[in-house]
C-alpha cells in the first residue's frame, strides 16, 4: 500500500510575502487565531495510496509544461474549525475563466 501526498503549486517569493501578509493582518483583526505552518500555496491535489515514483513522474512532466500560470482570485474564505484542529487556516477561490 502507498502513502498520502499532497501535491502543492508554490508561488514567487514577492506573492508569498504578500499572502503573509494577509495572513498576519487576518490574525491580528481576530479572523485566526494562528498561522498556518504551510508555506502560502495552492492544493492541486490530494492522493491516497499513490505509487510516488508515479506521482513524481506526473508532477513533473506537468510541471514541464505548466511551468508558470497566471491565476486570480475571486473571494477569501476560512476553513470552519474542526475537532482537534487548532489552526483555521483561509483559503482563496479562484477566479474561474472559460478562455484559459
Amino acid at each position: 500500500m502507498g502513502k498520502d501526498y499532497v501535491v502543492i503549486a508554490r508561488f514567487d517569493d514577492e506573492t508569498d510575502e504578500k499572502f503573509n501578509n494577509l495572513r498576519k493582518h487576518l490574525q491580528v483583526k481576530g479572523y485566526i487565531n494562528t498561522i498556518s505552518y504551510w508555506p502560502p500555496h495552492i492544493t492541486v491535489a490530494a492522493y491516497e495510496g499513490a505509487p510516488l515514483d508515479e506521482l513524481l513522474q506526473w508532477t513533473g512532466d506537468f510541471t514541464k509544461k505548466y511551468l508558470q500560470v497566471d491565476i486570480s482570485f475571486s473571494s477569501l474564505g476560512i476553513f470552519p474549525p474542526l475537532e482537534n484542529i487548532r489552526r483555521l487556516p483561509c483559503f482563496l477561490l479562484s477566479l474561474h475563466n472559460q478562455n484559459t
